[in-house]
């Protein structure tokens, strides 16, 4: 009886050792980038925030290090607009909805790899 109490520790220990966490393992998680993962490949959106100031209308953003087709998307529709040319092309163009909404806005984009980047668009009203 003896004998098991210390070969249960040692057995554990064991499997321990066996289940070492490999990154070519399949985890089953989505495949989802880390932050760290698009970072050190310098994916994003440049510039990452504009302010648009009462009498301007419009501002432009490049992906940068990305692989295409892109998808495009905005958190407020009612403030604004995207321009895009073709989902192959890296820029897109922020139109503001009217020089008299204010607020914030984020334009999003996500490349074929699934890697996304955001960047803060902040109007004023006069």
């Amino acid at each position: 009886m003896k004998r098991w109490v210390w070969l249960v520790p040692l057995a554990a220990w064991a499997l321990a050792l066996g289940c070492e966490n490999n990154s070519d393992v399949d985890s089953g998680d989505s495949g989802t980038p880390s932050e760290a993962e698009m970072n050190a490949a310098g994916f994003g959106l440049s510039p990452s925030g504009v302010h648009l100031g009462s009498n301007e209308t419009v501002a432009a953003f490049t992906v940068q290090n990305g692989e295409p087709p892109y998808q495009w998307s905005l958190t407020d529709t009612n403030s604004g607009s995207l321009v895009v040319a073709s989902p192959f092309t890296p820029e897109v163009r922020y139109k503001r909805a009217s020089v008299t909404t204010d607020g914030a806005n984020a334009v999003s984009v996500r490349d074929n790899r699934g890697w996304t980047a955001s960047a803060l668009v902040v109007q004023d009203q006069e």
